[in-house]
């Protein structure tokens, strides 16, 4: 027989607060990149197998008219760069929301994550956080049951 001691588990890290075409189609987190251009989150991972591979995926919507670009810190260390093409202020489309995936070795049971959002200088660009999926292996714990005796 073959024992199973870890399992593939994900989270995924959302907040639906915001519709920034008030189309409602598409909601993001409220706070922009505009004023503060860095925005930290922790994420719980616990009982994570130490020293194995996660993935952490982010996506991000901008509407700046010159090339932008998000860089993705996790664990303090870099892991990408979403790099944004410019939106041409005479067509239809107003947003462009992009998304990245990167891999990196992991012990901790929180996933600290820092995105910073660079506007090139474009001061009426805005950025906001679409969702930080992370996927990793944690330890199959045992669930201990205590069970109590109940007279009547």
């Amino acid at each position: 027989t073959t024992q199973i001691t870890a399992y593939d588990d994900y989270t995924f890290f959302e907040k639906e607060e915001r519709s920034i075409l008030a189309v409602g189609t598409q909601w993001f987190f409220s706070e922009d990149f505009n004023i503060e251009n860095t925005q930290q989150f922790t994420i719980p991972f616990p009982n994570v197998v130490a020293n194995e591979q996660i993935r952490v995926r982010t996506r991000g919507v901008t509407n700046s008219v010159v090339a932008s670009s998000m860089d993705v810190v996790v664990n303090n260390e870099p892991l990408y760069s979403i790099n944004y093409p410019p939106i041409n202020p005479s067509s239809l489309t107003k947003a462009r929301a992009l998304e990245r995936t990167g891999t990196l070795l992991n012990s901790a049971s929180s996933i600290d994550v820092s995105i910073t959002y660079n506007n090139n200088g474009n001061h009426s660009a805005n950025a906001f956080l679409d969702f930080i999926e992370v996927i990793g292996k944690k330890n199959l714990k045992r669930l201990k049951i205590k069970m109590m005796n109940h007279f009547i």
